[in-house]
């Protein structure tokens, strides 16, 4: 009777806890009840939602010395997201000869065991490499870092390229009417507009040197500086929409926001990858 009633207690205190979350809290308490970057990396490793295979208790594969590798790099140091949202991670191969192709890519959490192996997403139209998945909703609030390197065929042999390394720092959803900053490369950010149905204005500045701004609301993007992005697709730096608004001048887009519809709404800042110094503002009215 006593197990009885402790199990009945702990259903009725989880199901408080996430009726609770549908109330508008859900990611606060999703991540406290999460996985945690710290201490249980093992586990956060194996959540990531990746295509392709998982080697348990493997090492990332190493770099080939002789001939000299390719080298991997990554446009941006850190990552900033909210959880179960998207890792999109553009890169570069050099020394890379035309003849050859990345195969795959490998990655692992720093600190865990064992690595994935998935395949290389490769843009033609921009000749860009990327990787893209999903960290897992039930993470706590951190930072973790990823390792990564790609494998390259030639002539039914694999050549490892050499190794580069990303900060990730996971964050709850912002709130609307909070600002949301960024500098150079992809930022993306998941705001949070509540259940009152109305319009929702959002305001943009890039100042002087020239940024892009992409807003999505579900599915589709439904605003953009440049040509709008269809579903799945990321700008880039060889993407047009990069624009000067001027020193601390706003400009704005009004959509009408229906939470019915759709909760996701996700704003896509991507600062030039031609001026250093660059950084750009967006501002979320909360609904009217």
């Amino acid at each position: 009777m006593k197990n009885r009633i402790l199990q009945v207690f702990s259903f009725v205190l989880i199901a408080a806890l996430f009726v609770q979350c549908e109330k508008g809290d859900t990611d606060i308490v999703s991540i406290e009840l999460g996985i945690d970057t710290k201490t249980n990396l093992d586990a956060l490793q194996k959540a990531l939602q990746l295509r392709g295979n998982f080697y348990d208790s493997l090492p990332l594969p190493s770099s080939t010395v002789s001939p000299p590798p390719p080298r991997i790099s990554l446009g941006q140091e850190q990552i900033d997201l909210r959880s179960n949202s998207e890792i999109y991670i553009p890169f570069t191969i050099s020394n890379l000869n035309p003849l050859v192709k990345a195969c795959a890519f490998n990655l692992t959490v720093m600190g865990a065991s064992g690595f994935w192996k998935t395949p290389v997403y490769y843009d033609t139209s921009t000749n860009t490499f990327a990787i893209s998945f999903v960290v897992p909703k039930l993470i706590k609030l951190g930072e973790f870092s990823l390792i990564f390197n790609a494998d390259i065929c030639y002539q039914n042999k694999v050549y490892v390229t050499t190794t580069d390394t990303v900060g990730v720092i996971v964050i709850p959803t912002i709130p609307c009417s909070d600002s949301i900053r960024g500098l150079t490369g992809l930022t993306m950010r998941k705001i949070n507009l509540g259940d009152q149905k109305g319009k929702v204005k959002v305001r943009y500045c890039t100042n002087v040197e020239p940024d892009r701004i992409d807003l999505r609301y579900g599915n589709d993007f439904i605003f953009s500086t440049g040509k709008k992005l269809q579903p799945g697709r990321y700008p880039t730096c060889d993407s047009d929409g990069f624009i000067s608004t001027g020193r601390n001048v706003f400009q704005d887009f009004t959509f009408d926001y229906d939470p019915k519809v759709s909760k996701e709404f996700v704003v896509y800042g991507f600062g030039s990858c031609e001026y250093i110094q660059t950084d750009w503002k967006v501002v979320v009215e909360c609904p009217k």
